[in-house]
């Protein structure tokens, strides 16, 4: 079996990242979102993800984690951990699982969630009091997929808001989880 390393990502991934934003969004995201905004989307994926990462820590300087999964140098999975950005969730749940993706040629095998772990652990996470050790992701409510995975590993839906981009409306949920996933 392939050894699959998780660690935290650099500037030095930042292809790798983009690849991965790149495909998941194409297969994940195609019955959702028009193909035109992917494409365009896509395009200028690398400089954002580039100046997003940090040079050699764990954190960017907004205090965001990027942890990827690795196999056989190839980055086939990435996680995003900070704070809550929604400003109706960041008391209840102060943390966010801000983007989540493995390539479909690696789903079941655990990696999403070894990614998770991964997070959460250098987050610190796991150590902070369970009043605020609350965490939650957002999600396009047509990718059930993703809703599915959500519960499976104990979150709730806990609040819908719209996403909106020029020329599209899609409704977007919040899911919660009352302790990290472990």
């Amino acid at each position: 079996m392939t050894q699959i390393t998780i660690r935290f990502a650099t500037k030095a991934d930042a292809v790798g990242c983009t690849r991965i934003y790149t495909e998941t969004w194409s297969t994940a995201y195609r019955h959702i979102v028009p193909q035109e905004y992917i494409t365009t989307l896509n395009a200028s994926r690398y400089q954002t993800i580039l100046d997003s990462l940090p040079e050699s820590s764990p954190l960017n300087s907004s205090g965001i984690l990027t942890v990827v999964a690795e196999c056989e140098k190839d980055i086939i999975g990435l996680a995003v951990f900070g704070s809550t950005r929604d400003p109706d969730f960041s008391k209840t749940y102060p943390l966010e699982l801000k983007s989540l993706y493995v390539l479909p040629d690696f789903h079941g095998r655990g990696i999403a969630m070894r990614l998770i772990r991964k997070g959460a652990d250098l987050m610190g996470w796991y150590s902070l009091d369970p009043a605020v050790a609350k965490m939650s992701c957002r999600t396009f409510e047509m990718n059930e997929r993703a809703i599915a995975f959500y519960k499976k590993i104990g979150g709730t839906v806990v609040g819908r808001g719209i996403w909106s981009r020029p020329g599209i409306e899609r409704v977007i949920l919040t899911v919660g989880w009352n302790s990290v996933p472990i």
